[in-house]
């Protein structure tokens, strides 16, 4: 709680789509994971329903389930698309180039 507000610190996770050309940018830490880790956090934080998300690189934004059931949506759709992309259609082999299991398990 800071001022009287529920305030959640996403970090690069979740930039406000304006951020980063339009795009919003990928989250590092996560790996870039669709399902284990833009997903599943989303679906986390409509279940906190915090006031406002502190987004890192001084960006923040007011919580809106719309928003983040958007963001399960956009997750889905991008990880099947990236796996329709990978020659083997394996995205672990082909995508998540990186162990990132410690942080998305």
């Amino acid at each position: 709680d800071i001022a009287g507000k529920r305030v959640l610190i996403s970090g690069d996770s979740f930039q406000p789509a304006s951020r980063w050309n339009g795009t919003g940018g990928f989250c590092a830490f996560n790996g870039s994971h669709f399902s284990l880790g833009f997903k599943r956090s989303a679906e986390q934080i409509i279940k906190w329903a915090p006031d406002l998300l502190a987004a890192g690189h001084g960006t923040y934004f007011r919580f809106s389930t719309r928003y983040f059931q958007k963001v399960i949506k956009w997750a889905t759709e991008a990880e099947e698309a990236m796996r329709e992309l990978c020659p083997s259609g394996d995205l672990d082999m082909d995508y998540y180039l990186h162990d990132h299991s410690n942080q998305c398990s």
